[in-house]
Parts: C-alpha cells; sequence; structure tokens
C-alpha cells in the first residue's frame, strides 16, 4: 500500500482508515492484481436538537 499511515489492511483484505488523505491499495490474487484509490475524509457529525413544546 502506498501512503500506508492513511489507512491499513490486515491479512483478510479489510481496509481501516487511520487518518485523512489518500492511499493506494494494491491487491494481488492468482496472477492477476489491481489497484484502487482510497479517500479518507473526516466524518462531519450533525447536531440535532429537540424542543419540547
Amino acid at each position: 500500500m502506498d501512503q500506508s499511515g492513511v489507512a491499513a489492511v490486515d491479512s483478510a483484505g479489510l481496509v481501516t482508515a487511520r487518518r485523512n488523505g489518500m492511499a493506494v491499495v494494491t491487491a494481488t490474487a492468482g496472477g492477476v492484481s489491481g489497484s484502487a484509490t482510497v479517500t479518507v475524509a473526516q466524518a462531519v457529525a450533525a447536531v440535532v436538537r429537540i424542543r419540547q413544546s
């Protein structure tokens, strides 16, 4: 994986976000490989207030 500080890949292939940024994940199986760009961004939390009338 390129930019390994952004995300981690475990032995089962699960990608876990570590910090904001972009990383290229490459997998190989049966002599065939493929790559994907993973973008990690901070989640936006919404605040909802409910007032009793």
